[in-house]
């Protein structure tokens, strides 16, 4: 097809498209149906002449209906773009073939409408070029956009509209092609925008190049480790931190945000200028540069606290290397602290309100500095806190909490020694007249027990609960908070092991005032009720098990709420569904609790789980998980009693397994298998070709969520203990699924990668690999089959060794693999062949393990030599 031929049949649709677009925007629901339905046809039947036609509709800038027309850019763009991988896949391939004359005309006409009189178009254009360059750009078909588009900020008469549309076209392609392959074009990409930062009077263009230099951040290193580039780009961004134009200098602090996260190590020689930048706009600049410029130091802080956390690990960078903290923080504090609390007391906040203004940003910094530097934020926080907490004015006695508050993650001395002082001022604040200052205030007592429980003086937990149990009747906000506080102390009194308890003399008072606020008639808001419930499983946690009738009837209390539940109408739906969720959640804590003293009340849970998992609504997922929950602690608790049940439960707990679109369902109903497995031991035999079976269709779905995937692999082991040698059936087919999960975890050096989500991920599926395999040597071990595991032993070895050469490893990983390679030696030894390669390898894990610090490292690695030394 020639491009004459192309244009007259697109010529030909133009003659209906405007109707149909029209029609798609209009109120007639019959038009509007019928017109999306003919454009789908022409997608689907004429695709080229279709998206030819919508280009250029876009592009003729003599239609005055611009809104049409950006419903003609949506469509186009939605023709090559998609947020689904699969589907986006698919249409990048129907747009690469395409004949070359088409894709071209359709090329020519998008870099003309950057030319547009209307902003909204040329902006439109510029996002469809930009995912255009993403297709086409990695595989050089369209070797003249960048150049053409730089001949724009280069070329003498350019006008300033088209100089924004080429700059934001240079920032979507920036942000949508990977920096491996932008970093070829970075010199000339850089030169055009910094012409655009410097040379500019148009402050739009000032605009477009500033957000494009942020995305072009991303693979410019090379020109960030020149010195004297680097000190031009820094000079240029802080210069324009200085513009007329607000949205110029929030941009540019954006940019500076994202300069903290990628070049922190150059950050030295710029922080002065920066710092003084900053300064003005958090103290005088309006709110939405302000809120960028907090961000800045924020972004500084999360660089510092991750480079001192690798330190203190000894985790090196993905290249081995170990970065420096530079300590800007440190440096900035004394001046920074002041303006951050100022900062606090800008606006008149919502309480209600959840977006983010001037005075979260301060608190969430002074949070992140706290953590960064310790002890020595508080004496610059101190003297903001002392000068407002007596005010008349409650904003200012709330910011002062605020800032008390934010301080308290991270320093440790200086907030303890100040304790008996600080915690009667704010018990009594609890009863301030300003429901926004005792808000704060059982917030601030929250962090104070989540961070310095252990500087409590023991003789004040009484009287702090008690305080914290009475404002539970005060506003919802406030008794949310008040039931965190009381979380927090929970938490405390269960870590110390019973002593100092302030729960367990008043245990019944105290969760009948905890009930009573989870029935308020507005326990809705402010997350109240299901803040009560998980405050109550706290507390049960905490208290002595001498309480066991209490406890024993709060299993009958909660048990005659459950079963109220189901014919519940004051509630809706979806508010029963969550409130039977929250029921569960206290049962199977009051399950862990009583442990075999629970068996008592089986029957009559049984039924209600059993109600539960037939439940079926929008959020009955979560409900099910809890109720998965809840039947996995009373497999724990009673054991082999729960045989009876089984047959029942497995249909239920096989639809949980199969469950893969709700993966949190999923994951649990595995690790119930496991609880089974572990209870019933070989009566769950009859159920296992059906599990197996799931549990392998689970592995082999590509969409199934990775968290899922080391719960399987362990629960293989789970299995193979519980039914010993009748495990040897599903041998191949495992040992064939852990073979590719070890070369999946091995393909990766985790020490040279610097993701912490993979390394996290990985970590997780090797020591479930570790545990699966095991529990299947050791399962097979009781009916004297061991030798059947003899054809993979080598594989399996490899793997061990793998994990020893990789240095990212954490310590349960280590002891799994030291313990595996001791299971091996000890069931398998005469028959292994690699007896000396098994000294030689493994020797320096086992020297590591036998230095740890944990007892039962230390006694896996002892007891692994031993069995080497005897049997290799």
């Amino acid at each position: 097809m020639s491009a004459e031929e192309y244009t007259a049949l697109v010529n030909q649709m133009l003659t209906s498209l405007p109707k149909l677009l029209f029609d798609v925007r209009g109120n007639d629901d019959a038009a509007r149906r019928n017109a999306g339905q003919m454009l789908k046809s022409y997608e689907d039947s004429s695709f080229a002449i279709y998206i030819g036609a919508l280009c250029a509709y876009l592009s003729n800038d003599s239609i005055q209906h611009t809104n049409i027309r950006q419903l003609a850019a949506v469509l186009l763009r939605g023709t090559i773009d998609a947020k689904d991988a699969q589907t986006k896949a698919m249409l990048v391939q129907r747009w690469s073939g395409l004949p070359p004359v088409v894709r071209d005309i359709i090329k020519t006409a998008l870099i003309g409408t950057l030319r547009s009189q209307a902003p909204e178009i040329r902006d439109a254009a510029a996002q469809i070029i930009g995912k255009i360059a993403e297709i086409e750009i990695p595989h050089n078909q369209w070797p003249r956009l960048i150049p053409d588009l730089l001949a724009n900020m280069t070329n003498e008469g350019v006008p300033a509209e088209l100089r924004e549309a080429t700059l934001q076209s240079l920032g979507y392609i920036c942000e949508n092609i990977s920096p491996q392959i932008m970093s070829l074009a970075s010199d000339h990409i850089l030169t055009a925008v910094v012409r655009g930062m410097q040379n500019e009077t148009e402050n739009n263009v000032k605009l477009a190049a500033v957000k494009t230099l942020t995305f072009a951040l991303e693979f410019s290193e090379k020109n960030w480790k020149n010195e004297g580039e680097r000190s031009y780009l820094m000079n240029v961004i802080v210069a324009s931190t200085g513009s007329t134009d607000p949205r110029v200098r929030r941009a540019a602090f954006e940019c500076l945000v994202r300069v903290a996260s990628l070049y922190y190590d150059y950050l030295e020689n710029h922080i002065k200028a920066i710092f003084d930048a900053a300064y003005r706009a958090i103290k005088e600049d309006v709110e939405d540069v302000a809120k960028q410029a907090i961000e800045f130091w924020s972004s500084v802080c999360d660089e510092e606290i991750m480079i001192m956390q690798a330190e203190a690990e000894g985790l090196a960078g993905p290249n081995g290397q170990k970065r420096k903290c530079l300590h800007i923080i440190k440096r900035a504090v004394p001046a920074l602290a002041p303006v951050l609390t100022e900062a606090l007391l800008r606006g008149e906040p919502d309480p209600d309100s959840e977006s983010w203004n001037v005075s979260m940003a301060a608190g969430t910094c002074l949070d992140l500095i706290a953590n960064t530097v310790g002890d020595e934020v508080v004496s610059h926080v101190l003297p903001f806190v002392d000068a407002n907490i007596g005010k008349p004015n409650p904003r200012e006695r709330e910011v002062a909490l605020l800032a008390f508050g934010s301080i308290l993650e991270g320093p440790v001395d200086k907030i303890r020694a100040m304790l008996d002082n600080v915690l009667p001022a704010l018990m009594n604040l609890l009863g301030d007249s300003n429901a926004s200052v005792k808000d704060t205030t059982a917030w601030v007592l929250g962090r104070v027990a989540q961070f310095h429980g252990e500087g409590i003086n023991p003789q004040m937990l009484t009287p702090l609960v008690q305080r914290l149990v009475h404002v539970l009747r005060d506003d919802p906000r406030v008794a949310a908070n008040s039931c965190w506080a009381l979380n927090n102390l929970a938490e405390l009194a269960e870590a110390d092991a019973g002593n100092n308890n302030p729960f367990a003399e008043h245990f019944v008072p105290i969760v009948k005032a905890l009930l009573d606020t989870a029935d308020r008639d507005d326990s809705d808001e402010s997350n109240l009720r299901a803040s009560a419930y998980e405050t109550i499983n706290a507390i049960i946690k905490c208290v002595p098990d001498a309480l066991e009738t209490p406890l024993a009837n709060l299993v009958s209390e909660f048990m005659t709420r459950l079963q109220n539940s189901f014919n519940n109408n004051s509630l809706d739906r979806e508010e029963i569904v969550n409130l039977q969720g929250l029921l569960c959640g206290v049962l199977q804590t009051l399950t862990r609790k009583l442990d075999s003293k629970i068996g008592f009340f089986t029957e009559g849970l049984m039924g209600m789980y059993f109600r539960l998992f037939n439940i079926k609504s929008e959020s009955s997922a979560s409900l099910h998980e809890e109720a998965l929950l809840a039947v996995g602690a009373l497999i724990n608790s009673i054991g082999a009693a729960f045989e009876p049940f089984l047959h029942p439960f497995m249909q239920f707990l096989i639809h949980g397994i199969a469950n893969r679109a709700e993966y949190h369902v999923c994951s649990v109903a595995i690790g119930t298998v496991g609880d089974l497995a572990r209870a019933l031991g070989p009566k769950i035999l009859e159920f296992t070709d059906a599990i197996i079976t799931q549990l392998e269709t689970n592995v082999g779905d590509p969409d199934l969520h990775r968290s899922v995937k080391p719960v399987i692999i362990s629960c293989y082991g789970d299995i193979a203990l519980a039914i010993s040698g009748s495990f040897a059936k599903y041998l191949p087919s495992v040992m064939d699924i852990l073979k590719g999960a070890c070369d999946l975890t091995t393909s990766v050096r985790l020490d040279q990668t610097d993701n912490w989500d993979t390394i996290v991920n990985m970590q997780g599926l090797r020591h479930a690999i570790l545990e699966a395999y095991s529990g299947i040597l050791l399962g097979l071990n009781e009916d004297h089959k061991a030798e059947l595991i003899m054809p993979y032993v080598n594989g399996i070895l490899h793997f061990l060794h793998m994990l020893t050469i990789d240095q990212c490893r954490n310590e349960e990983v280590a002891r799994g693999a030291v313990g595996l390679l001791g299971d091996i030696v000890n069931n398998l030894g005469p028959r292994l062949t690699m007896q000396q390669q098994i000294k030689s390898y493994f020797t320096p894990l086992i020297e590591q393990c036998l230095k740890a610090e944990n007892d039962l490292t230390r006694e896996t690695a002892a007891w692994t030599s031993d069995v080497i030394a005897k049997n290799c």
